[in-house]
């Protein structure tokens, strides 16, 4: 168990008291929302403070549960690459910690239907009304598709300081966006090729290549900082539907 990385139980008829989880050190994330966990006293989230010794921690949700009591500060001190908070719809209350902007890469904090005040970076997706917003879902795929095209995680240790998967994808856009696709995707089913695929012809291996930047292209438009500045669903419901046209015209897979 001391190598587990995650825990998901979520949705589930759980009650009573989230034992510490510190010395899971290797966890990367913990689910355990839309339960009957806590009892909507102080000491609910006394397990939190033993996150701390979880330095791989990349996602923590715990909505839709019956916690109380005050975030404890020492949240300010969980894993550097901790991208996801969700608490929403508790009985949290008191302010947010001061420190959370030490949390270089959280990305989304839910703390909607709880009674908390305080500041977040503005770099932070914050949620502290009742209202589902789409833009963090929006986020969340187009990250996906950059892991998928680039082959890479968000928390890769190539991405430091002001680096990140977005930036590295847009950087590279539209020129040099053979070098960060995952080289299994420019493969041929017979594994022949030198630095790209090997297609019938010249029209089809630029066809693919067209099709990789526009999906890369999605993948950035998606994961914009800003909510505002994000591509919506459905543009990227129709931008896919496009490219995937596109393709089957051709008779090209790609592997």
């Amino acid at each position: 168990m001391s190598k587990a990385t995650v825990i998901e139980m979520s949705s589930n008829y759980f009650t009573g008291e989230v034992p510490c989880l510190g010395s899971l050190s290797k966890l990367r994330i913990i689910g355990i929302s839309g339960n009957n966990l806590g009892h909507g006293k102080n000491d609910d989230l006394k397990f939190l403070s033993s996150l701390v010794n979880c330095t791989n921690l990349e996602v923590l949700g715990i909505e839709d549960n019956n916690f109380g009591g005050v975030m404890p500060e020492s949240i300010s001190n969980f894993s550097s690459k901790l991208r996801d908070m969700i608490m929403g719809r508790n009985q949290i209350s008191g302010s947010i910690p001061t420190r959370i902007g030490n949390l270089v890469n959280l990305q989304r904090l839910g703390m909607d239907n709880n009674q908390l005040s305080g500041v977040v970076p503005s770099s932070v997706e914050y949620g502290m009304g009742s209202e589902v917003s789409t833009s963090g879902d929006v986020y969340s795929y187009g990250i996906l598709l950059l892991e998928m095209f680039s082959g890479k995680r968000p928390t890769d240790g190539m991405f430091r300081d002001d680096s990140n998967l977005h930036n590295f994808a847009l950087m590279a856009l539209p020129e040099r966006v053979e070098e960060i696709l995952d080289p299994r995707l420019l493969e041929t089913e017979d594994g022949r090729g030198e630095n790209g695929a090997l297609y019938a012809n010249e029209i089809q291996n630029q066809m693919v290549r067209k099709c990789l930047i526009s999906v890369v292209e999605i993948g950035v438009a998606c994961s914009a900082e800003l909510p505002g500045e994000r591509m919506s669903i459905g543009d990227v419901v129709s931008e896919l539907s496009r490219i995937k046209d596109m393709l089957s015209k051709t008779g090209i897979t790609i592997i």
